[in-house]
């Protein structure tokens, strides 16, 4: 059996793959697709009765996030079919039934990684395509997180369920070893725009070239952001008219980002800044402060 990530359908559906909020539910979070090109046997299906989900701190480290924190952040845990994810997008009338579609809850039994066993065997044909969808809710209380989610193992089976069919990536590694088996980094955006503005790395210059600045309009509005010395020396000034309501972060958008220059062009001496975001919505003005360290 082979499995491919194929994240790119959220992409193309217009959806953001990144950025989510505290209480929001069924976020689509891995899209990954099966395929048997053929059987230990001569049974024309096969059975997908098992998957384990990695939850991960983002990196290339691969490091487990704390189980404690993904109870506090996340509530369930949904697998579903495709068409049933399409189906819950487009609220279609005229929809297909759906396959498959369970939901686990996330409780002080949780652990990471996460073994989910289905009590009815997900049974596609062989030499056909199955695509999955791994949905997450986030709680109401969650505390903004990053994270990815791999899938680290997944059990089929034509026949006996003891006799486990070979699952393997694309480039023919297997899932827990793979690095194709991974979503993107996901985090949860607090909807209160103080909380949700922060600049990160901090400090940065060493570790990385840039700040990324992360701003939450919760509408339509104008944003400049300002950056001064300890003593009130202007640095760096960034104005956006008209900005769009939403997320606006320096990991996706390099507007958002400071390299640590003034607005002459000339690299700024080591130490503490202070990042003032300036929003103005409706007619209404609000200000937020950060303080960012610049160590080159």
């Amino acid at each position: 059996m082979v499995i491919n990530v194929t994240d790119s359908v959220l992409t193309d559906l217009g959806l953001d793959r990144n950025n989510h909020f505290k209480g929001d539910q069924n976020v689509p979070v891995l899209i990954f697709s099966s395929t048997v090109p053929g059987t230990q046997s001569d049974q024309t299906t096969v059975k997908i009765n098992a998957l384990g989900l990695r939850f991960n701190l983002p990196g290339e480290e691969r490091e487990l996030l704390d189980v404690v924190n993904l109870r506090n952040m996340i509530s369930s845990i949904r697998i579903a079919s495709m068409q049933e994810y399409m189906n819950s997008i487009y609220n279609d009338g005229m929809a297909k039934p759906a396959r498959y579609d369970v939901n686990y809850p996330v409780d002080e039994n949780t652990i990471n990684p996460v073994s989910l066993t289905l009590d009815t065997p997900i049974e596609f044909p062989v030499n056909t395509q199955d695509t999955m969808v791994v949905m997450v809710s986030f709680n109401e209380n969650a505390i903004s997180q990053s994270f990815s989610l791999a899938l680290w193992d997944l059990d089929a089976y034509d026949v006996d369920p003891s006799l486990p069919l070979k699952v393997v990536d694309t480039q023919g590694d297997s899932l827990a070893v793979s690095t194709q088996m991974s979503s993107g980094t996901i985090t949860i955006i607090p909807n209160d725009p103080a909380e949700a503005f922060i600049t990160y790395p901090n400090p940065f210059g060493s570790n990385q070239e840039y700040a990324n600045i992360r701003v939450f309009m919760p509408n339509n509005g104008d944003v400049e952001i300002r950056i001064f010395t300890m003593v009130g020396e202007l640095v760096k000034t960034f104005n956006y008219a008209g900005e769009t309501a939403g997320i606006h972060d320096g990991r996706d958008d390099e507007r958002y980002r400071w390299n640590g220059k003034n607005d002459r062009g000339k690299t700024v001496l080591n130490g503490v800044y202070i990042c003032v975001l300036r929003t103005k919505i409706n007619g209404s003005t609000q200000d937020y402060i950060r303080k960012i360290a610049f160590i080159k």
